[in-house]
């Protein structure tokens, strides 16, 4: 098994199994949880008393360590059987919680990093079930920690699916798009369902205070926030509704599990004087500008949710 001519930085941890029992057939992404150069996460990874490793790291100038040779077993995913199948990458976040944000340099070299281990290792397709079954998986499947994050969480359908791009020579099958449905509450009840943007869900000049939302295909995640107010807690499709009854909200955004993009646009000020906001497809409550749909302080009459 070599090792990835990506490379910048070489610090070899001890914390590692040699060899691996396993042939490697899986990568497993984490973040770093700090805005960590790729020598300080060697510094990390050979600490004693650490006890954790991974086979790469990768720093937010989009530079690359190597801390265990893929040949070898990183202490990484809390899962000897997991690593020692995958290959384990850590992630440096240029933004603290609750996104936990990396930056772009250190996601492009991210899929340049999966697309040369699945080359070398005869890996023909990365699949991401949203579980460990995938040999695409993230640290959460196999400790209970938050690790990678909502960004790169949001991300993992979207890294398999260029990833894969790549690897079959820049083709891409054909893919049906999910059916958005969702729903408001709204002036003390349920709104009719409406798919996409077959219609809005909402009553003009009616302040939503609740939403529910499913995607055909797909798993839906969504929160929204008190008018003036807090972030309520994520829901899943509709194992629950996002919001408290008869209190509007003002902010909402979704993401799919896939990592498929999924646009929001509030409309807000009623019947008279409302109008639509613009689109966003983020998920992050810090970005004002595209992490989620709508203004703090103006209540949401009506929303459009749909999928790419």
């Amino acid at each position: 098994m070599s090792n990835s001519n990506l490379v910048n930085y070489t610090k070899l941890s001890l914390f590692k199994n040699s060899p691996r029992n396993h042939k490697i057939d899986k990568i497993t992404i984490h973040h770093m949880a700090g805005d960590f150069s790729v020598e300080t996460c060697g510094n990390i990874f050979t600490r004693i008393g650490k006890n954790g490793s991974a086979n790469y790291g990768i720093g937010s100038d989009g530079r690359v360590g190597l801390y265990v040779n893929e040949c070898d077993r990183a202490w990484t995913s809390g899962s000897r059987e997991n690593d020692h199948r995958a290959v384990t990458i850590e992630v440096a976040n240029d933004c603290k919680a609750p996104s936990w944000h990396v930056s772009d340099k250190a996601y492009a070299k991210l899929l340049d990093l999966c697309e040369d281990i699945c080359r070398r290792n005869g890996i023909e397709k990365l699949t991401f079930t949203g579980d460990a079954s995938g040999n695409l998986t993230m640290h959460k499947y196999f400790q209970k920690t938050a690790c990678p994050g909502p960004y790169l969480e949001s991300r993992f359908g979207e890294i398999a699916a260029e990833v894969n791009r790549r690897l079959s020579g820049g083709k891409a099958p054909a893919e049906k798009t999910p059916v958005v449905t969702y729903q408001v509450y709204a002036n003390g009840r349920w709104l009719p369902n409406v798919t996409d943007r077959s219609d809005y869900a909402g009553n003009f000049g009616q302040s939503a205070s609740a939403l529910f939302a499913s995607a055909a295909g797909d798993t839906l995640y969504y929160r929204v926030a008190l008018k003036g107010g807090r972030w309520l807690p994520e829901v899943k499709d509709r194992e629950d509704f996002a919001g408290n009854l008869g209190q509007p909200f003002d902010r909402v955004m979704v993401r799919a599990a896939s990592g498929r993009k999924v646009h929001v646009q509030a409309h807000v000020g009623g019947k008279v004087f409302g109008r639509w906001l613009p689109a966003v497809t983020g998920y992050n409550a810090s970005d004002a500008k595209n992490g989620y749909a709508g203004n703090k302080g103006q209540a949401i009459d009506g929303l459009y949710i749909w999928m790419e």
